[in-house]
């Protein structure tokens, strides 16, 4: 062999195991960009459920200042009697 085909025959290696290596990554970042849209989807998730607990917790908040509010009001009518 000649030693231009040696240097084409090396750089035909380097460059299939360039390929190889940008494949690998090409696979990884699209596993981190599944994995990232997963996490996306669960965040969004979990933000509906915590606005909803705390509608919720505020709702059930109001009615007891509301139902303590009218048991004030009750027992000052009872007690000005």
């Amino acid at each position: 062999m000649t030693e231009f085909s040696i240097q084409i025959e090396g750089l035909s290696e380097r460059l299939d195991e360039a390929d190889g290596l940008n494949a690998a990554q090409a696979d990884i970042s699209r596993k981190r960009e599944t994995e990232v849209v997963k996490l996306r989807k669960d965040m969004e998730l979990l933000n509906v459920q915590h606005e909803s607990a705390e509608a919720s917790l505020r709702k059930r908040h109001q009615d007891a200042i509301n139902e303590l509010s009218d048991q004030v009001e009750h027992l000052g009518r009872a007690k000005s009697k």
